[in-house]
């Protein structure tokens, strides 16, 4: 269990801290919310998730990520025991939340509670979302809408 929350560790410090999972290969659980990582220090943070087969709990909530690049769903492909992923008061993109849920659907889901709330998703958005879930994944996805 690794618990950083509340600790502004920023863009620079995510990357910092990225390198060393390597060696935490049977970390469960990792809060990492209310911490600034942005956008810039998730895309840097996520392909480093590979060294954490075992990750079940991933909380990136309120950390002001706006925009996910492929290398959140290179770093999402591998966590096969992940059941929780937590990304609330991000206002994430469109795009970017379609790219998760495709990283999701790739390493074939058995089961994962997704967080979102405070995203920046108009009606058709919120659709888009729903159909990928139904019709691409090969196993059921809750999905939490918090507003």
């Amino acid at each position: 269990m690794l618990d950083l929350s509340h600790n502004n560790i920023g863009p620079t410090g995510a990357q910092i801290f990225a390198t060393g999972l390597r060696h935490c290969p049977h970390l469960c659980f990792m809060d990492l919310s209310n911490d600034r990582i942005c956008s810039d220090g998730a895309n840097a943070f996520c392909p480093e998730l590979q060294h954490l087969p075992e990750l079940q709990v991933l909380d990136l909530s309120n950390n002001n990520i706006k925009h996910l690049d492929n290398r959140m769903k290179m770093g999402l492909c591998y966590l096969a025991s992940l059941k929780w992923l937590h990304l609330p008061i991000n206002c994430i993109d469109l795009e970017s939340a379609l790219r998760v849920l495709q990283a999701l659907k790739e390493r074939g889901v058995v089961w994962t509670d997704l967080c979102l709330d405070d995203f920046n998703y108009d009606t058709h958005g919120v659709i888009a979302i729903q159909l990928l879930c139904l019709q691409k994944m090969s196993q059921p996805l809750l999905i939490w809408w918090l507003q």
